[in-house]
């Protein structure tokens, strides 16, 4: 008993001096983009964004439009710099009407 006293000790003054925390890790950063003809896209990027958010650590910004047409307004694209800043890109439109 009187080899593990040292030791023992080591770790409470360790433990006591240096508080070990561990931070979250920061979440990812999706930009979900979703509008455009044939589908319910209104109900459906609530869902997928809340859902994503729900079961992993991601922040869904999402960029959609009511248009229901073939050929959506996306002004988004317009901007070189459109994906700047996110590590996931979510394409949920149907623009097949888009050059």
């Amino acid at each position: 008993m009187t080899k593990l006293l040292p030791i023992v000790a080591f770790v409470a003054l360790f433990s006591a001096n240096h508080s070990v925390t561990a931070e979250a890790p920061k979440p990812l950063k999706a930009l979900l983009i979703a509008g455009g003809c044939c589908h319910d896209y209104p109900g459906q990027h609530k869902v997928l964004s809340e859902g994503i958010q729900k079961l992993a650590n991601v922040q869904v910004d999402v960029v959609w439009t009511n248009d229901t047409t073939t050929n959506p307004p996306l002004a988004l694209f317009e901007d070189p710099d459109w994906a700047k800043g996110y590590d996931v890109i979510i394409h949920d439109e149907c623009a097949a009407g888009n050059k």
